[in-house]
């Protein structure tokens, strides 16, 4: 384990900070350039082991995967810093693969190897490093990623840090009156939200949800005439609420 180094030179992280560099030169007063999409904490170490080993080495071995995750975050927060700075130093704003944008530390932390293990192992093992990561951001939004990281989300909530869910529901789970109760549960522990829907679900959100901290993904709006009378829509449920 204290031999487990991050390679700085590494040719996938050198051509990182190419078309960081590349991105940021074309797009100067055109586009916002993102943060790459890091995944570190549970998501690194089941791509080191393989999803299924670290299964096993869930039972066989949790000190180990305790003491990996120890030696990974601090260089998490180097490499995050790294290109936070640059990002910064070429008058940018933070963004990801998420659009939305903060002039703090902003990602979106995440554990889709969640779903495998139960909610006392995801509370032992990986809760702390979720916590320390949200306290090194400004801004973070959770992604809670299909119906079996819902265990979860209680131990979630609890963090004071954590400014934002975001909840995807998966292919075949489509509908957002199916997922009510989770919006809601989130919006009455005091976060944020990001909603993924369709125009038509328009009335029912805004019957349903507090609009404050709502964040609209929505797919898709079928004309430039619907979509000025659903920014009146939206501004109404705002005021009125």
């Amino acid at each position: 384990m204290d031999r487990l180094t991050l390679d700085w030179d590494s040719p996938y992280l050198v051509q990182l900070h190419v078309m960081t560099d590349a991105l940021l030169a074309i797009g100067r007063g055109k586009f916002i350039t993102g943060m790459t999409d890091w995944h570190p904490g549970g998501d690194a170490i089941a791509s080191f082991r393989d999803p299924q080993n670290l299964a096993i080495d869930m039972i066989e071995h949790l000190d180990e995967v305790k003491a990996l995750l120890r030696r990974l975050e601090p260089d998490t927060f180097k490499i995050y810093d790294l290109f936070y700075d640059k990002l910064r130093a070429a008058g940018q704003p933070i963004s990801s693969w998420v659009p939305l944008v903060c002039d703090g530390k902003f990602y979106i932390p995440s554990n889709d190897f969640a779903c495998m293990i139960s909610k006392r192992l995801f509370d032992e093992v990986f809760l702390p490093g979720i916590v320390n990561e949200c306290r090194f951001l400004d801004r973070s939004l959770y992604h809670v990623d299909g119906p079996g990281a819902l265990r979860h989300l209680d131990s979630l909530l609890a963090i004071p840090e954590l400014d934002a869910i975001q909840w995807v529901f998966g292919a075949g789970r489509e509908g957002f009156g199916r997922w009510i109760e989770v919006y809601k549960r989130c919006q009455a522990a005091g976060k944020a939200i990001q909603v993924n829907c369709t125009f038509a679900e328009l009335n029912l959100i805004m019957e349903t949800l507090d609009p404050h901290g709502v964040y609209l993904a929505m797919d898709g709006v079928p004309s430039r005439e619907a979509a000025l009378d659903m920014l009146k829509k939206l501004e109404h449920w705002a005021l009125e609420r």
